[in-house]
């Protein structure tokens, strides 16, 4: 997970020199509530104790990496000028 939780954060640092912190806002809250918090319930369910809180933090990391790398490839975040 750590290489990823490394890109992630460097893609974050991009971003928010980037002014495009309401996409950062938004993909947070989309992993947050699509990724972490159900599969800590499922954990907590079946319980999978700390292993299963560490997965739900793997795949938060997971989908804000796919999401991160997406948006970066796509270039529609970088704006010329001072504004966005």
């Amino acid at each position: 997970m750590l290489p990823f939780a490394g890109v992630v954060y460097a893609l974050d640092g991009v971003l928010i020199g980037a002014g495009d912190v309401a996409f950062l806002r938004n993909v947070t809250i989309l992993a947050a509530l699509a990724g972490f918090l159900p599969a800590i319930w499922v954990a907590y369910a079946l319980g999978l104790g700390l292993g299963g809180v560490w997965a739900g933090l793997g795949l938060f990391t997971g989908v804000r990496f796919v999401m991160l790398l997406q948006r970066w490839r796509s270039a529609r975040w970088a704006v010329l000028g001072a504004t966005r």
